[in-house]
């Protein structure tokens, strides 16, 4: 813990997953980086049982013994397991490239895609999201969290700028994470705050509906990844100020809610204690880049870029630092 705050290792596609389960590589690289006081480690972007995958890589949960292995490893090593569920759709294609050519043309067809979602199919959605839920909990993981950001099934769904019917999918949201919460589990939900278009980036009245939604934190992200990439991952410290003023902004705006905020902690400017009380810390490239990221803050991610992997046309994770070291 940092002063009293909670600290997430978010949600991370590692692509380290052989018929869509967990390999060996997967336990370990989340049990090494879930000690020294980490309070939740989230294994990241896998798909609901009858979900559609980001990429050619995606782990699926199911009842195979390595979920429970990988749930028992980070557990283990002293934090708590978690899981970030998650689903596109039967066309989706992933964006190679950091920035599209025409985020507008992208915005509408997203907007197209959620209208043809009509209310009996976003049940089903969310009866694919329970399913997958009752089996992580089995499995050992005691914190699910819904990836509803980026634009993928879930951002589309419950988000007012894309869905005539999100009304019902925020129903169902508060629903499922009232589910977890009578057995004991935690819950949290990935939104984007912001698109990566600068003149949609205004109508922030859209937020209000996307995160009164039930879960015990709201993890706060930006961007499309189809639109623009460099918004989800910022890296100049200008994008990464900009960035923690938001999260503390939408904090201070909703004292009611707990929200886990991420960018960096090495390149913050602000003083840690500044920030409001119901504002934990989120931590992903840095982790990456060093396994013992929270005993040496100095020694974190260095931008080296090959964590985007599915950008750079290669199968898994890695990253420039582990050849160096």
């Amino acid at each position: 813990m940092i002063q009293g705050r909670r600290i997430f290792f978010l949600g991370v596609n590692t692509g380290y997953v052989e018929n869509e389960t967990p390999t060996a590589q997967h336990i370990a690289f989340h049990e090494i980086r879930s000690g020294n006081g980490l309070y939740c480690t989230i294994v990241g972007n896998v798909l609901t049982p009858r979900g559609h995958a980001t990429n050619a890589v995606c782990a699926r949960i199911s009842k195979s013994p390595q979920w429970k292995q990988l749930a028992e490893g980070i557990q283990r090593s002293g934090a708590i397991p978690g899981i970030q569920l998650s689903s596109t759709w039967q066309e989706y294609l992933g964006l190679k490239k950091f920035k599209t050519i025409d985020p507008i043309e992208t915005i509408n067809d997203y907007k197209i895609i959620a209208k043809s979602f009509h209310n009996n199919d976003i049940i089903e959605f969310y009866s694919d999201l329970q399913q997958a839920s009752d089996i992580a909990i089995e499995t050992g993981f005691k914190h699910i969290q819904l990836h509803a950001a980026h634009g993928y099934l879930y951002n589309l769904l419950l988000d007012p700028y894309f869905s005539p019917n999100y009304t019902v999918a925020r129903e169902l949201t508060e629903k499922w994470a009232d589910n977890l919460r009578t057995r004991g589990i935690e819950s949290s939900i990935r939104i984007s705050i912001k698109f990566g278009v600068p003149h949609l980036d205004d109508q922030v009245e859209r937020l209000n509906e996307t995160i009164q939604v039930g879960c015990d934190y709201i993890d706060i992200s930006q961007g499309l990844y189809n639109v623009n990439k460099r918004v989800i991952y910022p890296s100049t410290s200008e994008t990464l100020d900009s960035r923690w003023k938001m999260n503390i902004t939408l904090a201070r705006k909703n004292p009611g809610l707990r929200f886990i905020a991420s960018g960096r902690l090495q390149n913050y400017r602000t003083n840690l204690d500044a920030l409001p009380e119901n504002l934990e810390l989120g931590i992903c490239r840095d982790l990456i880049a060093n396994p013992n990221f929270l005993q040496d803050f100095a020694n974190g991610c260095e931008n080296k870029m090959k964590c985007h992997y599915f950008s750079r046309g290669t199968p898994n994770l890695s990253c420039g630092k582990w050849i160096e070291d």
